[in-house]
Parts: C-alpha cells; sequence; structure tokens
C-alpha cells in the first residue's frame, strides 16, 4: 500500500525599507523643503508554496508545485534607484521538519533541473527537496535550487522605480520514498523587498559666476538625506572677498542690488535665495523618487558690514584702517563716532571700492581746537605736525597769510587780506556765523554754522532754488543713508588745518599752489578727497561719479534716486557762506577737496537735485563743506 505525503514551504514576507525618514530642524537655517517618501510593497496571491507527493517506489518519486499552490507576488516601488528582492531562511539548518514525527527532508546542495532531480541517483536526490523561484540573480531561472540560508540571497535587483508591478513566483520541488512518514514539512523564509541607494551627485557653485567650487558624489542608502560637506571639513565654509558665506541655496539666487526705502539700506549680490537653504554640514533632505545626480547647490553671500569688519575693535572714525574698509562690501553703511568730540557720522562704502562720509563734517574749531592731536587728527609728516602745531597755538610765520576781512570780494592781488597770521580767537560768534568786522583781530578759521541752522525754510534736503543768493526747499527728498545735516562751513584755510592757506610758504599777498594733502580738519585715518588734476578726470570725486555711473547710467545724477551720487553720498545742498551770508542753500551742495584750481580756488565737488560737478572750482575763502575719505 502506498502511502500519501503532502510537503510544503510556509513563506513569510517582510517588507523593509532603506528609508526610515529622520530629519533635525536647525533653527538657525531655512525650513527644509517636504521630502517625499519612496514606496515599495509586496501584493501576495498566496504565502505559501507546497507539494503534494504520493511515493510509488523506493527509488523516489518527484514532484513539483502546480499553478494553484506556488507561491505568487508582486512588487512595486516609486525609489527611482529600484529595488533588491532577496530570500533568507531563519536557520543554516536547509531542512523541511515534519512538525508531527520531527522527521526531515534536506536540502539539495547544488542548483538542479528537473529531470535530474527526477532521475538522479537516490543518494543525491531522494528525500531532499528545493525551491525554484523564476528569477534569480536577476535572471531568469529553470533550476531548483538549494535552500536559502541565513545570508540572504539575492532573487533580482532593479535600476529604475517601476509603477508596474514586477510579478514573482516561487516552486517547490521534492523526491520523497517509502523512508519517510506522511504528514507536512514546513520551514520559514523571508522575502525584503529593499529599495536601492540613492545616488546623489552635487555641484556646489560659487553663486556669483557659476563657477563649481566643489563637487560631492556617494549614494546613501541609511537616511533619505545628505550631508553637506565637499571638499571643505565639516562645518567649514567658502570664502569671498568683501562677502561673508550664509548658506547654499537649492534654487535660484537674486544677484541685483536693490534698496530699501524703509531701512535705507542696499542689498548686494547673491543675498536672497529662492528655495532652500542649508548651511555647511547641515542635512539636506532629498527626494529618492527623481534623480539626484544633478543637483545644483548655490553659495549665498551677506554682505560684510562695517560692524563685522571691525570686529573687536572700537567703531570710530580714528580706528578707520584700509585693511577694514577692504574687508566691507560696497554699499554698505554703518555709524561711526569721532572721537575728538564724540559726534556720530555716517559712513559708507561706495561704487569705488573707497569708504566715504555720508554726512557733512561738524567739528567745531572754537571748541576742539586745542585737543586736536596727531592721533585723532589727521596731521602726516613734517607739513602735518608744523600745521597742528600752529592751528592749536595761533601761531604762525609771517608769510602765512588768512583771511580777513570782506571775505567775498578777495582778489589775486591779495586785497583785503591781511598779514596777521594769530587766530588762537576764531572768528565766529556763538551762533555760528562767521563776523568779517573783527578782520583785524580774528580769522575765519572755524565753522560758520552749526549742523542745525536752517535759512528760510528746511534747505537740508533736495528742493528748488528761489533766488541766487538762498534757496527754498519746495520739493523735498531724503533718500540716502546719511542724515543730511548741513554739517558745519569752513573756509580752506579751516578744512586744511592751517596747512593751506593764502601765501602759505610764500612772499606776503602770493597764492599757494599746492595741495593739502598732509593736513586737514578730517579725523585720523581719514582725508579730504583728491581733486584732480588740471584737464583730467583723475579727482576722487570724479572717479566716484564715474563708478556709479557705470553702474546705474540713468540715475548718477538723480537725487530722486538710491542709486546717484547724491543720495549715496547723502550730499545735502547746503548752498555756501560768504560775508556772514548763506547762499544757494536748498538749491546746491559744496564740498572741499585738496587740490588746487587756480589763484585763489580749490576744486571742490559741487551738487544739485539733477547735477552733479567732481571737479568744479570754488574760491578758498568761502565757507563750504567738509567730507572726507578714508586713507
Amino acid at each position: 500500500m502506498l502511502g500519501m505525503a503532502a510537503f510544503g514551504c510556509f513563506v513569510l514576507l517582510t517588507i523593509l525599507s532603506i528609508f526610515p525618514i529622520t530629519h533635525h530642524d536647525d533653527s538657525a537655517e531655512a525650513t527644509p523643503g517636504v521630502v517625499e517618501v519612496p514606496t515599495i510593497s509586496i501584493t501576495s496571491m498566496s504565502n505559501t508554496a507546497s507539494v503534494d507527493i504520493a511515493p510509488t517506489s523506493s527509488t523516489g518519486t518527484f514532484a513539483t508545485s502546480t499553478s494553484e499552490n506556488r507561491l505568487s507576488f508582486d512588487v512595486t516601488t516609486s525609489n527611482y534607484t529600484g529595488y533588491t528582492l532577496t530570500i533568507e531562511a531563519a536557520d543554516d539548518s536547509g531542512l523541511l521538519t515534519n512538525s508531527n514525527t520531527a522527521d526531515t527532508l534536506s536540502s539539495i546542495t547544488t542548483a538542479t533541473d528537473a529531470t535530474t532531480f527526477a532521475t538522479g541517483s537516490t543518494s543525491d536526490y531522494n528525500n531532499k527537496w528545493g525551491y525554484k523561484p523564476n528569477i534569480f540573480n536577476s535572471a531568469e531561472n529553470a533550476n531548483y535550487l538549494p535552500s536559502p540560508t541565513t545570508t540572504a540571497s539575492v532573487l533580482n535587483y532593479t535600476t529604475s522605480a517601476n509603477a508596474s508591478p514586477d510579478t514573482y513566483t516561487i516552486d517547490l520541488g521534492a523526491r520523497v520514498d517509502y523512508t519517510k512518514p506522511s504528514g507536512t514539512y514546513t520551514n520559514t523564509y523571508i522575502l525584503t523587498a529593499t529599495a536601492n541607494p540613492v545616488a546623489y551627485a552635487i555641484n556646489y557653485y560659487d553663486g556669483i559666476n557659476s563657477t563649481v567650487i566643489a563637487t560631492q558624489a556617494s549614494s546613501t542608502n541609511t537616511a533619505a538625506s545628505i550631508t553637506l560637506n565637499p571638499t571643505y571639513t565639516s562645518g567649514s565654509a567658502p570664502t569671498r572677498s568683501t562677502y561673508t558665506f550664509k548658506s547654499w541655496c537649492l534654487g535660484t539666487v537674486n544677484s541685483t542690488t536693490t534698496y530699501d526705502t524703509s531701512t535705507k539700506t542696499y542689498s548686494n549680490q547673491a543675498t536672497v535665495c529662492t528655495g532652500t537653504e542649508y548651511a555647511t554640514g547641515a542635512n539636506m533632505p532629498i527626494d529618492p523618487t527623481v534623480d539626484n545626480t544633478n543637483i545644483k547647490l548655490y553659495a549665498v553671500w551677506t554682505p560684510t558690514t562695517f560692524a563685522q569688519a571691525y570686529g573687536s575693535t572700537a567703531m570710530t572714525m580714528q580706528n578707520m584702517t584700509s585693511a577694514i574698509c577692504n574687508k566691507v562690501t560696497i554699499n554698505q553703511y554703518a555709524t561711526l563716532t569721532d572721537n575728538r568730540d564724540n559726534q556720530a557720522y555716517t559712513v559708507g562704502k561706495l561704487e569705488d571700492g573707497r569708504c566715504w562720509m555720508a554726512d557733512n563734517l561738524n567739528l567745531d574749531v572754537y571748541t576742539y581746537r586745542n585737543s586736536l592731536t596727531a592721533s585723532n587728527t589727521h596731521a602726516d609728516g613734517t607739513v602735518g605736525s608744523t600745521a597742528l602745531t600752529r592751528f592749536k597755538s595761533g601761531g604762525g610765520s609771517t608769510s602765512d597769510r588768512y583771511a580777513t576781512g570782506a571775505i567775498n570780494s578777495v582778489n589775486s592781488s591779495g586785497n583785503n587780506w591781511t598779514t596777521s597770521y594769530s587766530y588762537s580767537v576764531p572768528l565766529q560768534n556763538r551762533s555760528g556765523k562767521c563776523d568779517p568786522s573783527k578782520n583785524s583781530s580774528y580769522q575765519c578759521l572755524s565753522p560758520y554754522q552749526n549742523a542745525n541752522y536752517t535759512y528760510n525754510t528746511v534747505i537740508d534736503k533736495y528742493g528748488t532754488q528761489a533766488s541766487d543768493s538762498s534757496g527754498t526747499a519746495s520739493t523735498t527728498y531724503n533718500i540716502g543713508p546719511g542724515n543730511y545735516k548741513i554739517g558745519t562751513y569752513y573756509n580752506f584755510c579751516a578744512a586744511s588745518l592751517g596747512s593751506y592757506c593764502w601765501g602759505n610758504g610764500a612772499s606776503a599777498g602770493s597764492s599757494a599752489t599746492g595741495n593739502a594733502t598732509e593736513a586737514d580738519i578730517c579725523p585720523k585715518g581719514w582725508r579730504l578727497p583728491y581733486g584732480g588734476a588740471s584737464g583730467t578726470n583723475s579727482g576722487e570725486y570724479q572717479k566716484l561719479r564715474d563708478a556709479i555711473y557705470a553702474k546705474y547710467p540713468s540715475t548718477v545724477q538723480s537725487s530722486t534716486s538710491p542709486f546717484s551720487l547724491q543720495t549715496m553720498l547723502s550730499t545735502p545742498v547746503s548752498g555756501s557762506f560768504y560775508s556772514a551770508t548763506a547762499f544757494r542753500q536748498g538749491a546746491y551742495g559744496f564740498f572741499w577737496s585738496s587740490s588746487y584750481y587756480g589763484a585763489i580756488n580749490m576744486y571742490s565737488l559741487n551738487v544739485s537735485g539733477t547735477g552733479v560737478y567732481p571737479q568744479d572750482g570754488n574760491g578758498r575763502v568761502g565757507g563750504r563743506s567738509v567730507r572726507c575719505i578714508a586713507q
């Protein structure tokens, strides 16, 4: 009588994913974008593979799974790089065990086709079993294979997402004889579909010229994120002259200078990221459902401010150096204190790459003359030292000539000038106005008026000229970063700290013909701008105008635009002062340079609401404004 044995293998399906999504927010960084979680699934049509066998001889009977009792399942994934399908055993015995009798069937030892399995030697194949997946090692398979072990065997490896399911089957094959009792022989095996690692390649761009400054290429199979760590060490950052690195931008960066009318500040190129920002060394989530082999990250830069450039150094006018100015980004402004009188001034680094005062100087010579030193005032070399000593003591030589008398009617022959050189008591009254009636005792070396002086109506902003002698501001603008205060008027003798006055170093009544380069009323570290040479466009006001024009040709002379010389320098139309009278206030602004123009004139910057004249000439006796440029 023939016995009947039913043999089967129960297969437990477990789905694993290599994308356990973890994310740590950094409050200092922008919120990362939402990451698409890849899907991967096994849909089983049956959970077991089995085979029924009725042994008919001592040489063994071979049988295999029918279509009804084979294991069948589908796999799909949205992971861009596909998945890996594996099978593994709970142990390495390779046995199917009868749960009632503890009898076992052992595994075949090599891949075997059905004919060999059925007809091969009894010692090799009797009471043995094997499994036959339709795919093994990503190739079609027709053989029965040895039992899986605890080391996973790869059934299939795919390289792309598949919305349409991949279908898999597993059949069992067994050959048994009369020596094995009837019953169900089982073991448990695990099928795992794992999303493949995400390959990525990142190009890091400087954010300015679309230049690749670093690359990073690898893959990740631990989490759906990449640690942004290119050729720099973790936590470090790229460098760019006059800018401070902020972040990496996954998106686009803005490369346009803009002006904020509420804060009166300029925003320089590559400061705005349209996208998501990440710090160097941060984790950037990635989307494993798309191609990540061409990721582009752009450096985002913030302008280096005066505060950053000064660092721990006190932000005073006197502490300014060329190294500090060089670090600052163009169109950045700050407030610095003049430690001679503790007045605060707006300063800015402008389009010419130089640092300028964006307020008129307001040092009251009458009050602070005797506290001026080489450590707080521009007084270089022998000329500067001599000028400073004379300026403080009221001394000088008989060849020095300082303006007195009717200061609006001086001519090249020296009329209305005196040989007196004492100026220990400056020529002014306490309202700040020059009093030429005291021409025998006083010198016009001091402020003509204080910072808040007004003539008729407010004239610290651009308006229209009411007459040649005075102006009334009927239309006002105030869009520059400075204060638009008139400040103090200085004749050129005072502006040059007494180093360049009528007749300096020459016979009485003659005119000086050089430039005031070694001493002036500016703070230490600053000086009067160079005015240029006759017939050339070499002055520093001219170079500033040209630099602004090169970038903003349509607005360089418009006081209503933030991108003009008037507003970048915040030049008030403060006019000038002659013979106790204010002239052209509300219509023009006049600013001394250090350069000789003619017999009684020096180069100066003249501005109006619609005009910029970088190399104009003005008489040295007149009271005009002073702007200083960092040395």
